[in-house]
């Protein structure tokens, strides 16, 4: 089973998270997904609302590492979504 969470605040994503939507109407949106990398782990963060393009998602990592050489990956289309995976020692995006 697929976990799916819906956030509309500031969310620290947990190890058992796959799927987060983000509800950003009220405001800009900051994703940590974790420091810890597990080989194969993906994320899935999508814009729920389509209002990224005005109240931005950002996604970062916790332990301060990149996505592709960028600090933090930021959704600003609506309805954008980002894939993200772990080889065990970086975060990718897909």
């Amino acid at each position: 089973m697929t976990v799916v969470t819906t956030v509309n605040i500031n969310y620290a994503a947990s190890g058992v998270d796959e799927i987060i939507l983000v509800n950003s109407t009220g405001g800009p949106i900051t994703i940590t997904i974790p420091g810890i990398h597990i080989t194969g782990k993906r994320y899935i963060i999508k814009d729920r609302n389509g209002t990224a393009n005005t109240n931005n998602i950002t996604i970062t990592s916790g332990d301060g590492d990149s996505f592709d050489n960028g600090i933090n990956h930021v959704l600003n289309v609506s309805f954008q979504s980002a894939m993200i995976h772990s080889d065990g020692s970086n975060w990718f995006l897909l």
